[in-house]
């Protein structure tokens, strides 16, 4: 695995391991970071089965792994 993996949240890599992927798809390590940083917006568009959702999720999950309190996550899926 890359760098940007190791940006993720240890709870969310260890998912990942579990998966068995061997690597991340590159829509999903362009996604990562500007996600995490969290100071703007992010569109991610893509082909089917691209890993768009894993590339916003991911990230997502790791930025409040460690919340204990109330947390809102939104997403938005338009298919065409």
């Amino acid at each position: 695995m890359n760098a940007v993996y190791h940006q993720l949240h240890p709870l969310v890599q260890k998912w990942i391991f579990k998966q068995g992927w061997s690597d991340l798809r590159e829509i999903q390590k362009r996604a990562i970071p500007p996600i995490l940083a969290g100071d703007c917006d992010v569109l991610i568009s893509a082909s089917t089965a691209a890993g768009k959702t894993e590339a916003f999720f991911l990230p997502a999950c790791s930025a409040i792994a460690d919340t204990t309190g109330g947390f809102g996550i939104l997403s938005i899926s338009i298919e065409k």
